[in-house]
């Protein structure tokens, strides 16, 4: 039988890149929910509990500001999963189950 040949190693560039791109893709999901928790927090800091469940108060957001509102502040996301993300993910390459 012919022995199975090993896939040569990924560059350590696609590490880097897909690790990077990884953790901005996420955060793009992510960032609208989070968006909605700290001004749910702040409302009930402030006292305002008035129709304060998670669906209604990301309704009131989209009425009241349009939808982009909920990505205000992304930037900042952005730039720190460049960081976090490359860091955390680029240096290990991806590692196969073996039995």
């Amino acid at each position: 039988m012919a022995e199975k040949k090993k896939a040569p190693p990924m560059p350590a560039a696609i590490n880097f890149l897909t690790g990077g791109l990884g953790g901005i893709g996420g955060w793009l999901v992510v960032h609208p929910f989070n968006t909605v928790s700290v001004r749910m927090n702040l409302a009930t800091a402030t006292g305002n509990t008035e129709g304060l469940g998670f669906v209604p108060f990301f309704k009131n957001i989209v009425k009241q500001e349009g939808a982009m509102a909920l990505y205000n502040g992304l930037s900042a996301g952005i730039t720190r999963q460049i960081f976090y993300a490359t860091a955390r993910e680029s240096p290990c390459p991806l590692k196969t189950h073996t039995p």
